[in-house]
């Protein structure tokens, strides 16, 4: 966007062999709940947010650049990674 934002959605299938990397260094992460599916969120020093689940063969990612929470997920701090 014109002020730097920004949004990404992958919705990819599952193969037989997958891989993910993941910043424990930079990034905080969250098990959270949605609809009855388990997901991860990630949560960056400089702002960032990634939010990963899979549901019927597919693995989902969304990744913005602004807070996650202003969308309407809230993060108990007690529960920080």
């Amino acid at each position: 966007s014109e002020n730097g934002e920004w949004l990404t959605v992958r919705i990819l299938p599952i193969q037989d062999k997958q891989s993910t990397f993941v910043d424990d260094e930079y990034t905080h992460y969250y098990q959270i709940s949605f609809d009855g599916i388990d997901a991860v969120l990630g949560s960056t020093i400089d702002g960032s947010n990634v939010l990963v689940w899979q549901n019927d063969g597919l693995t989902y990612q969304v990744s913005s650049s602004s807070d996650l929470s202003a969308e309407g997920i809230k993060l108990d701090s007690s529960s920080n990674g």
